[in-house]
């Protein structure tokens, strides 16, 4: 008997040492996106060394968004009854803090593009158009096309502010700017790409 007891205890530690080790591991949890990455991935906030809000860094790639227009580079074309096309290559790019408000301003031959974005704008986003440069939301941008003496403010469309190869693109299509020489719209499509 005590042979046979003696093999059932072992028996039952070489089970138990057999369940034992072969104990899974408990899965990693991924993030809400699905993706891992840094801590910081997933918290809805631009921080750490993320190129935008979770993205780039640490963090998974930021997707470019551009709109379905086709541009070309440093071209601004503006319709009505006529077709004005203006290049912006080699424009002179300022960018200012006025009012907390980030001004970002292109100039080339008398002529500026100019968009105020509330605080600093963020890349890999699109911002909606505002009709007016006060009280601005973080997803809206004032755009401007000042030609000579003109000035011709945005007051519907997209602006797509991305961060390419380490240069700022703005991209927008069929954004309508008031007329003030006829009373009517012009309809401004272009890319602006700059440092």
């Amino acid at each position: 008997m005590h042979a046979a007891m003696r093999s059932t205890v072992h028996f039952l530690l070489l089970t138990l040492l057999v369940l034992v080790s072969c104990r899974k591991e408990t899965p990693r949890e991924l993030p809400y996106n699905g993706v891992l990455g840094a801590s910081h991935c997933g918290n809805g906030v631009k921080d750490g060394n993320e190129e935008g809000t979770d993205c780039g860094g640490d963090c998974p790639s930021c997707v470019v968004i551009l709109p379905s227009c086709l541009r070309n580079t440093n071209t601004v074309t503006f319709s009505y009854n006529t077709t004005e096309t203006q290049n912006f290559t080699g424009s002179t790019v300022t960018t200012t803090i006025e009012g907390g408000q980030t001004v970002i301003n292109l100039n080339t031959s008398g002529k500026d593009m100019r968009f105020t974005f509330a605080g600093t704008p963020e890349p890999f986003r699109k911002y909606t158009v505002a009709d007016y440069p006060f009280n601005l939301q973080n997803d809206e941008v004032y755009m401007e096309w000042i030609n000579n003496s003109y000035t011709y403010d945005a007051y519907y469309g997209s602006v797509y502010y991305n961060l390419i190869d380490g240069q700022r693109t703005l991209d927008f299509c069929e954004v309508y700017t008031s007329t003030p020489s006829i009373g009517g719209y012009k309809s401004v499509t272009g890319n602006l790409t700059f440092n």
